[in-house]
């Protein structure tokens, strides 16, 4: 949403979790920003290129993150940006997870 608003970008935010979907969809809205449920391997089936891809506190919960990353790499564009935002280790949110 703040990507979508402050820059003007057209935005696009996946889920694989069609609640999390909903929320955000009713939560916020711009003519720039869409939502979709989707499993992350499944939108690089979509094979286009973007100039910035953003992983946000999810690295860790996914499978082959090594070859999740390689395919962002090669999605972005010549001036492309990945960012990969990772949750505080230390927090009690992350070590509960651990525990499961």
């Amino acid at each position: 949403y703040t990507l979508a608003k402050n820059f003007h970008a057209k935005v696009f935010g996946y889920d694989i979790w069609s609640k999390a979907i909903q929320t955000a969809s009713e939560r916020y809205q711009l003519p720039n920003l869409k939502f979709e449920t989707r499993n992350i391997f499944d939108v690089f089936k979509l094979d286009e290129k973007v100039d910035i891809f953003c992983i946000i506190n999810s690295l860790f919960l996914l499978p082959e993150p090594e070859k999740l990353l390689n395919m962002v790499s090669r999605s972005l564009t010549h001036q492309g940006k990945a960012l990969v935002i990772i949750p505080n280790i230390e927090s009690v949110n992350f070590k509960e997870f651990q525990k499961i």
